[in-house]
């Protein structure tokens, strides 16, 4: 899991939770009689929510027949708006950033995606075929 999603990413996102499950976990320390629940409760929820995001982002993996760039399309199937390199490549861990780059500009010259923006805030839009 940790290759592909972030515990101490998760652990930032929900940091109010972490400081306050090691303060309810700390009290009693310097006699012994702490409880450990508390920090052990907020983490392992933290592991299982990683592996729930795992388990969304390799969905796409486990198709069958499915290729890279039938997994990139896929992800402009199923989400709207502007989507960037970063998004395909949390969305398809295991798909190299020069494969979405070449299945982008295959689905640019199919007419399916455009681009937006430039630079850092490059994204690409489905087009819609009304």
């Amino acid at each position: 899991m940790g290759a592909y999603v972030s515990l101490e990413g998760r652990i930032e996102q929900t940091k109010d939770g972490y400081y306050d499950a090691l303060a309810r976990s700390s009290v009693g320390w310097g006699d012994g009689t702490n409880d450990y629940a508390p920090i052990v409760t907020y983490l392992l929820g933290c592991i299982v929510a990683c592996y729930r995001t795992l388990d969304e982002r390799l969905a796409l993996a486990g198709t069958r027949g499915a290729t890279k760039a039938d997994r990139v399309w896929a992800v402009f199937q199923k989400r709207l708006g502007k989507i960037t390199k970063d998004d395909i490549r949390n969305e398809c861990p295991d798909v190299s950033v020069r494969t979405i780059e070449r299945a982008l500009a295959d689905l640019s010259r199919r007419g399916l995606i455009r681009k937006v923006d430039a630079g850092p805030a490059t994204g690409y839009v489905r087009v819609s075929k009304s």
